[in-house]
């Protein structure tokens, strides 16, 4: 593993997507900070599917307690993002222009 850190911009336009993201999990690229942040990793991917594993700590508790929402819907951003980026071609990328999640 490399520590934390990002894809160089040399290295987008050189591989799709889905070799991106498999160079992440395989330890050729670091991990984004936001993985250590939050306390996750993303650990299988393919086309069209992006699978991350995570464990919220007491860095993630709201006031009350429990488990922020922020948390899931931090994962969920990441594993819906990840899994449009399997699908991109050399040099391609995305961005999420809307997103909701309701807790009750």
């Amino acid at each position: 593993p490399l520590g934390l850190g990002t894809i160089p911009y040399a290295d987008i336009l050189k591989y799709t997507g889905l070799e991106l993201l498999q160079r992440i999990i395989d330890g050729k690229y670091p991990a984004p900070p936001i993985s250590f942040q939050l306390s996750f990793a993303l650990t299988e991917v393919s086309e069209g599917r992006a699978v991350f594993r995570g464990v919220p700590n007491e860095r993630h508790l709201n006031p009350l307690g429990s488990v922020h929402g922020g948390w899931a819907a931090t994962l969920l951003d990441s594993a819906l993002g990840c899994a449009v980026q399997t699908l991109l071609e050399k040099g391609e990328a995305y961005t999420t222009a809307e997103f909701k999640v309701n807790l009750t």
